[in-house]
């Protein structure tokens, strides 16, 4: 019996020193008992956790966040043939014309590219800016070519004013329209380009909070 017991530790030993953490599907195989095969046991199991742990919460003990997803990393593919069968879409990063990794769905008739969202769906750009008076802020400075409509608020208590454009920037050439305003007792805000940006001007004598609001489209 004690020789027996020395064999199986002489057996775990040099399975031990030859286990490379890589993972062997034939362990254990039908002649080996639980006894002759542990270390590679170990291993497999190791890289089990290691492969669902990138991905996914792998708790040893039950919590309730088991399995929950920690983020989901592609590899870019061309875009598919066909759906799997049984399923109805597919979502995947794909190789743009400028070498960039984008994520696209397909929904098996129509591919659907979902990034970036800058260069696909009208922007909102909004926000407050408290000015002294005459005082100005950025609001929008870009690199890329762009067109729309833009607000110049201010409501101070039961004052309202503002001022409503329209503009463009293509290159270094910009162009900015009023389109309507709102006169009151307060001075109109107004929106104006220096160089390419776009900014918001207080243009009343007194501190105000100029708000803006625009929607452009990239170009």
């Amino acid at each position: 019996m004690e020789e027996r017991d020395n064999n199986y530790k002489a057996c775990a030993q040099r399975h031990n020193s030859r286990s490379t953490m890589t993972f062997d599907p034939n362990v254990p195989n039908a002649g080996q008992s639980p006894g002759l095969f542990p270390a590679q046991n170990v291993t497999n199991m190791t890289r089990v956790k290691a492969l669902i742990n990138a991905e996914h919460v792998f708790n040893d003990t039950a919590q309730a966040d088991d399995g929950v997803h920690r983020q989901m990393t592609m590899v870019a593919r061309a875009d598919p043939g066909a759906l799997p069968a049984g399923t109805n879409g597919m979502l995947y990063t794909w190789i743009d014309g400028s070498a960039r990794p984008q994520l696209k769905f397909w929904n098996g008739t129509t591919f659907s590219q979902l990034t970036p969202p800058e260069e696909l769906l009208p922007i909102k750009i909004s926000g407050s800016s408290a000015l002294a008076g005459t005082a100005s802020t950025n609001i929008l400075n870009v690199a890329y070519n762009y067109s729309g409509t833009g607000w110049a608020i201010i409501q101070n208590g039961a004052v309202l004013v503002y001022r409503f454009y329209s503009f463009v920037r293509m290159g270094g050439l910009t162009s900015i329209q009023e389109i309507n305003s709102l006169i009151g007792a307060i001075n109109r805000p107004t929106l104006n380009f220096v160089g390419t940006i776009l900014r918001a001007t207080n243009v009343d004598a007194g501190a105000q909070t100029v708000t803006y609001s625009l929607i452009i489209n990239r170009l």
